[in-house]
C-alpha cells in the first residue's frame, strides 16, 4: 500500500508541473497583450490553482489534513472558476460575474463543511466532482454563443471540447461514488479508472491552452487587419481597404450585372483651413466630415478616406438617382450644420463627383478615373455641388 501511494504521489505530481508550467506561460502572456491581460491572467490562476490542487492531493495520506483532503478541493473548483471569469472577461461578459461569485462561495463552502474525516469522505468527493462539473457546463452554456459568434458552429464546438471532455471526466468519479457509498473513492487512491482520469486532465489541459492560444491569435490578427486597413485620423477605410471592396463589386457586377455607384468627395478651400486655424484644427475637420459621412452612409456602403482631403463612398446596388440623392444630402448635411474646429464653428462644404459602373468599363480604374473627372467638373462649376458623369 505504501509503494501505491507513493506512485499515486509522483503521477499526481507530474499533472501539477504541467499546470503550473502552463500558468507561468499565461503570467509572461499577460505582461505581453495588455488588452488581454485580465483574462490571460484568470487563465494564469486557472492553471496555477489546479496545479495546487493536484500539489494538495499528492500531500494526501495519514493523518488527513484539511488542506490537502478539502483545500485541493477548493483549489480545483477556484481553477474552473477562473477559467471561467477570464472567458467573461475576454469576451466583455461582465454581467456574470455575480453568479461566478455566489456559485464559487457555495461550493467552496459545501466542499469546506465536510471536513477531511474518512466518514465523511464519500459526500465530499461527490460534492467536489458535482460541483466542478456544474461549472464546467456552465462555462460552455454561458460563453458558447459569443465564442460562435465569432468563428461558427463547428469551431465553437472544438474551442468547447476541452470542457466537453473535463465535464465527462467528472461524470465518472461521480456515478462511481454513487455506487460505493461504503468506500471513499479519492484521487490518490489510483486504480486504472482513475488513471485513465488524470490521463483526461493532461489532455484537457493541452486543449484548454491550444484553445486560448488560437482565440488570443485570432483576436490578434484582426485588431492587426483593422489597422491595415483603417485610416488612423478618421478610422473609416483607407483607399487599400476600399481598392479591395470595389474589386469585390466588380466581381459582382462581371457575374451578376449588379451595379455600384462611386462618390469622391474633396474638402473645398481646405487649405485655407490649414492655413488660418492650423493643422490640429484641420484635423479635427477631417475627424467630423468622417462622422458624418459614415453616419449618412448604409450598412453595406463603404466609406473611406483616400487622401488628405478626399474622401470615397462605394455604393453598392445603386443608380444614378440614388448616387445623386446621397450626394446631395451630404452637401445638405454639411453645408447647414457647421463643424467646431479651434474653439468655434466653422462652415464646410464639399465638392463631389459621382459616377456608376458601366458596360464598356474594363476595370474599377476607369470608374475612378470617370469619378475623379466629375470631380474636377464640381469644383470647376463652382465647389459646393455634386457631377454626375455617366
Amino acid at each position: 500500500m505504501p509503494n501505491d501511494i507513493h506512485h499515486a504521489s509522483a503521477i499526481v505530481w507530474l499533472v501539477a508541473l504541467q499546470f503550473l508550467l502552463y500558468a507561468t506561460g499565461w503570467l509572461l502572456t499577460s505582461l505581453l497583450l495588455r488588452p488581454e491581460r485580465k483574462a490571460a491572467l484568470c487563465w494564469a490562476g486557472f492553471m496555477a490553482c489546479v496545479g495546487a490542487g493536484f500539489l494538495l492531493t499528492a500531500q494526501r495520506g495519514e493523518p488527513r489534513s484539511w488542506l490537502a483532503f478539502n483545500g485541493s478541493g477548493i483549489a480545483f473548483m477556484a481553477g474552473l472558476t477562473l477559467l471561467w471569469a477570464g472567458l467573461a472577461d475576454f469576451y466583455g461578459r461582465s454581467a456574470l460575474r455575480r453568479e461566478m461569485l455566489i456559485t464559487a462561495t457555495m461550493l467552496a463552502s459545501a466542499i469546506g463543511a465536510f471536513g477531511p474525516d474518512l466518514e465523511t469522505a464519500p459526500w465530499r468527493v461527490l460534492v467536489t466532482y458535482a460541483g466542478n462539473m456544474w461549472l464546467t457546463a456552465r462555462i460552455v452554456s454561458s460563453l458558447y454563443e459569443p465564442i460562435r459568434a465569432d468563428y461558427g458552429r463547428r469551431v465553437a464546438w472544438l474551442i468547447a471540447s476541452p470542457a466537453v471532455v473535463l465535464a465527462a471526466a467528472f461524470a465518472v468519479p461521480i456515478a462511481r461514488q454513487l455506487t460505493q457509498m461504503d468506500q471513499p473513492l479519492e484521487l490518490h487512491r489510483l486504480d486504472d479508472i482513475a488513471l485513465r482520469s488524470l490521463a483526461v486532465f493532461f489532455i484537457a489541459a493541452a486543449l484548454f491552452n491550444f484553445a486560448f492560444m488560437a482565440m488570443v491569435t485570432h483576436r490578434l490578427l484582426g485588431r492587426l487587419r483593422h489597422l491595415s486597413e483603417r485610416d488612423a485620423l478618421t478610422g473609416l477605410y483607407n483607399r487599400r481597404a476600399v481598392e479591395r471592396d470595389l474589386q469585390r463589386e466588380w466581381r459582382r457586377w462581371v457575374r451578376r450585372r449588379e451595379r455600384f455607384a462611386v462618390l469622391v468627395l474633396d474638402l473645398d478651400h481646405f487649405k485655407r483651413i490649414n492655413d488660418t486655424l492650423g493643422h490640429p484644427a484641420g484635423d479635427e475637420v477631417l475627424a467630423q466630415v468622417a462622422q458624418r459621412l459614415a453616419a449618412q452612409a448604409r450598412d453595406v456602403d463603404v466609406v473611406a478616406r483616400i487622401g488628405g482631403e478626399e474622401f470615397l463612398l462605394l455604393l453598392p446596388g445603386t443608380s444614378r438617382d440614388g448616387a445623386l440623392r446621397v450626394g446631395e444630402r451630404l452637401l445638405a448635411q454639411l453645408r447647414e450644420q457647421p463643424l467646431n474646429a479651434a474653439g468655434s464653428a466653422h462652415t464646410v462644404t464639399v465638392s463631389i463627383g459621382a459616377t456608376q459602373v458601366e458596360a464598356g468599363d474594363a476595370d474599377t480604374a476607369a470608374v475612378l478615373a470617370r469619378a475623379d473627372r466629375a470631380l474636377y467638373r464640381a469644383k470647376a462649376d463652382g465647389r459646393d455641388r455634386v457631377v454626375f458623369l455617366p
